[in-house]
């Protein structure tokens, strides 16, 4: 055996020494240097680019890719915001249709890091765009002059493609795209007049939602109900907004129903809908995320609850126990009762013979197969005991020799007569 391990290992060894040496040769890298690459398919923008945001107005950068009509399996964005980044800027995922979020977080201080990561839905179907698709935007309302930088890790920032699982992310025109927030007016001698709002100017404001309970279980094919809450936070001037609501499932064989897909909700007022998240009968037990993906005239956000999918608990039968007889014996303190009702006779204690329950010592915890070997060791060691006391052979008593020699016998002598001869 250990001649057929070290002959496969050195085979081994051998193929991939020879995979290298014909990489070498024909100019081939086994691993790449970086994700994305020149010339890819795939591409990934920031909309708009370089251009400049009034101080005090809510502003909005969008991330867009396009897979280059390619099919792709998954999408990973690493970008890190520097410079003078806005105190409220923060970022809401959108994933495109078919894709659910594994990870969208904006994490630091003065310099954040975004980690984001999209992965189809169903396996078997992959994502694919021509045009730009919106992955999700910074939402920041800048108020100090200054400059913000927002640059990509082009070796971890990648778009994987279908089947071949290499990336095809075309390395960006320029890695980093720059946004000054901030007022931009050459300084004069004189103070600026405070600037009047006009008042029929609409702020668009990223819609407040929430998604409740957090968490509910259920069986397989169960359908559960939560309630989601949408708040219209744009200015008084922006009227009434719609807003579309859709699901995202973990599986493409489950299903979501709305009480409204859509709703008209003016400025500042508060609106709810109720969506029912169904599990499909052949769920993986354990619990998994669902969420709704709220669509307004500028911004997308996605809410995410649990669904809890239960392991069926396994059906007991009760066992009926029959009620004690209670009997009376002459001499001891129970007495019986006066009344031949059996509900006035008292029910005494069941013991351990007259209940199926197991016995609560030490013995209930040893399986039954434990006793059985136990009591046949002691059997064995017992039959080799009575053997070695009964069956071995006695050792016999010793013989003391005599202290002082017998006297010797005397020997008494008498005649005999001779016979008799008398005839027959």
């Amino acid at each position: 055996m250990k001649k057929i391990l070290a002959i496969t290992g050195i085979l081994v060894l051998i193929a991939a020494l020879g995979t290298g040496v014909w990489a070498v040769l024909n100019n081939k890298q086994i691993i790449p240097n970086q994700a994305a690459v020149v010339g890819g398919a795939a591409e990934l923008t920031l909309d708009p680019a370089s251009t400049t945001f009034p101080i005090d107005v809510a502003s909005s950068i969008a991330l867009k890719t396009t897979s280059g009509g390619q099919n792709i399996d998954g999408f990973q964005v690493v970008a890190t915001i520097s410079g003078e980044v806005p105190l409220d800027l923060t970022f809401v995922a959108t994933p495109p249709s078919g894709m659910q979020t594994i990870v969208s977080s904006l994490t630091g201080t003065t310099t954040k890091t975004l980690k984001l990561a999209f992965i189809t839905q169903d396996t078997q179907m992959p994502f694919t765009s021509t045009t730009p698709v919106t992955f999700g935007q910074f939402n920041f309302t800048p108020t100090t002059a200054g400059q913000m930088t927002i640059s990509f890790d082009n070796t971890l920032t990648k778009i994987v493609q279908n089947q071949t699982t290499q990336d095809i992310l075309n390395i960006p025109v320029s890695q980093t795209y720059s946004f000054q927030v901030g007022a931009t007016a050459n300084p004069t001698s004189t103070p600026n007049p405070t600037a009047t709002p006009t008042a029929d100017v609409c702020i668009r404001r990223a819609q407040k939602i929430s998604l409740a309970p957090a968490s509910q279980s259920g069986n397989r094919g169960s359908s559960l109900a939560y309630t989601l809450t949408v708040k219209n936070d744009d200015s008084s001037e922006c009227g009434a907004s719609t807003f579309n609501f859709s699901a995202i499932l973990p599986y493409s064989n489950w299903s979501a129903a709305f009480s409204s897909t859509s709703r008209a909700i003016n400025s500042g007022d508060t609106s709810t809908v109720t969506v029912n998240f169904t599990s499909s009968s052949n769920s993986p037990f354990g619990t998994l995320p669902v969420g709704v993906n709220v669509s307004g005239p500028k911004f997308a956000i996605v809410a995410a609850v649990n669904y809890q999918v239960l392991v069926p608990a396994a059906t007991l039968k009760p066992t009926v126990k029959p009620t004690p007889e209670v009997i009376y014996v002459p001499g001891t303190t129970t007495k019986p009762s006066t009344s031949p009702t059996p509900t006035d006779l008292a029910t005494p204690e069941p013991t351990a013979e007259a209940t199926d329950e197991e016995p609560k010592g030490i013995l209930s915890q040893i399986p039954t197969v434990a006793i059985y070997a136990i009591g046949g060791f002691l059997l064995i060691v017992l039959f080799f005991i009575l053997k070695a006391l009964f069956s071995g052979k006695s050792n016999p008593p010793k013989m003391t020799p005599p202290t002082s020699i017998p006297p010797t016998p005397t020997l008494i002598s008498h005649s005999v007569e001779p016979p008799i001869n008398r005839p027959l």
